[in-house]
């Protein structure tokens, strides 16, 4: 079976309010001093209520990173640092008119970045709340109601810089029923925001000539942010054969095994993603520039499938990503044939995104792989990957549960990694990708392989 169907949502705008696309989505915007009165955000007039946060054992991290370079899990940039935030309570208010203002800064020694876990998030309709840095450089909303989580939880994505001023405005000055606590302050000791010198040298941008005609593919990827807010993967999403862009969305397995990294998933395991954050449209504007300025982020999915043979996780998305945000919905083949060209869209090391191009056929896997998962080893079949060597870009920590298109523009598999790989990312351009057809029939299951989620009468509830 193929699915062809690949197309812009803008295309279908009179389905909309069947989605409630409006709702579920925060912006992350770069800006200049003089656009804050356009967001509405002001300095305090006094000083605020500041958090200073404990430091980190860097020494003891970095060597927990090396251990893990080739172990097969997600790419970290970021330590978690429990906390207990009540911002109603303990943060500082200004009345501006009919409007309280309630300001609570976060601050990290050293930190690249701060983004916040909430464990408890609802806000009154009166109420919206933006996250920016010291700097008013980036601006993480303005979050409403509408955004309330449909589980109360709420992960941020990330700010830059080593200080982070949350707001709150509640106008009419009723603050009651407003709850917003953070259990978590991640502290990133590695710069996620050095655009195109994050990842290896020999990444290319999606905006560079070599991904000219990939663009509709790349408004499918998104960049996601994973356990406990400290991890990175890629995924894309996909299309079913009803063609009603139910957010269904394509990962790696071993992008949800990260509490045990032991090939199962356990419950905790994959109500965790009742939680991840998916970044959209984070790329660069031109070739070698710099990083993203605007992009769009959805909070939390439910687990829909995974099988760790073909290394395959399916999603679907709480909230719908909208038609008119440029987002695209990818589509996919099941033939065993090799495509005879390829190209794989990714976020390596949380980088804006990259594409890398493969122009020979990818090749079947056909031993026994091995892959360290610190302290798991853990085996995948013979024929169960697809092998590309790429002659432009590279992937590398990051890129996992990236899709991989064929000549085509159709999905064939995504991103396990190489289990040959030393770190020379840029010396060796391999990849290895989990077979869509494989994952079509997994284990058999409806848990367990992506046709029951896919085919166009399981769209139909059928």
């Amino acid at each position: 079976m193929k699915n062809n169907f690949f197309r812009k949502g803008i295309l279908f705008i009179g389905c909309i309010l069947i989605f409630n696309t409006n709702y579920g989505q925060i912006l992350t915007r770069f800006y200049s001093s003089k656009e804050l009165g356009h967001f509405g955000i002001h300095k305090p007039k006094n000083s605020i209520t500041n958090k200073v946060l404990p430091s980190i054992d860097l020494k003891r991290i970095l060597r927990e990173d090396s251990i893990e370079m080739n172990a097969g899990v997600p790419f970290r940039f970021g330590k978690d640092i429990d906390v207990d935030i009540d911002i109603i309570k303990e943060g500082s208010r200004e009345n501006r008119g009919d409007t309280i203002i309630i300001y609570y800064q976060v601050s990290s020694k050293g930190a690249y970045s701060l983004n916040f876990i909430f464990d408890k998030f609802f806000l009154n309709e009166n109420t919206s709340l933006k996250i920016y840095d010291l700097d008013q450089s980036i601006l993480y909303g303005p979050i409403s109601s509408k955004e309330n989580p449909k589980n109360g939880i709420l992960w941020t994505d990330l700010i830059k810089g080593q200080n982070s001023i949350i707001e709150v405005s509640v106008i009419g000055g009723n603050i009651e029923g407003n709850n917003l606590h953070i259990s978590k302050v991640i502290h990133a000791y590695k710069n996620v925001f050095s655009g195109f010198g994050q990842s290896a040298w020999c990444n290319r941008d999606i905006a560079c000539p070599e991904g000219n005609n990939w663009h509709g593919a790349a408004d499918a990827v998104a960049m996601l942010l994973l356990s406990d807010g400290s991890r990175f993967c890629s995924g894309s999403l996909l299309n079913n054969t009803l063609q009603d862009f139910t957010p269904y969305f394509l990962t790696a397995f071993h992008c949800v095994d990260t509490q045990t990294a032991d090939g199962t998933l356990s419950a905790g395991e994959k109500s965790a993603v009742n939680n991840w954050v998916f970044r959209f449209r984070y790329e660069s504007a031109t070739c070698g520039g710099g990083d993203g300025t605007t992009y769009m982020t959805l909070n939390g999915s439910y687990f829909r499938a995974a099988y760790q043979p073909s290394d395959f996780a399916l999603l679907e998305l709480y909230y719908h990503p909208g038609y008119m945000q440029g987002i695209s919905f990818a589509g996919w083949s099941t033939s065993g044939a090799p495509a005879t060209s390829a190209a794989c869209i990714h976020h390596p090391a949380g980088d804006v995104k990259k594409i890398s191009i493969d122009s020979d056929p990818l090749t079947n896997v056909n031993i026994t792989t091995t892959w360290q998962t610190y302290p798991y080893l853990l085996t995948c079949p013979p024929n169960t990957h697809w092998a590309s060597v790429f002659n432009t870009g590279t992937v590398q920590p990051g890129s996992s549960g990236a899709p991989i298109f064929d000549q085509n523009y159709r999905v064939v598999g995504q991103l396990h990694g190489d289990y040959l790989n030393d770190g020379q990312y840029c010396v060796n351009r391999r990849g290895q990708f989990g077979r869509f057809d494989v994952s079509w029939t997994g284990g058999g299951t409806n848990d367990t392989r992506l046709s029951n989620w896919l085919t166009h009468i399981a769209a139909l509830g059928l």
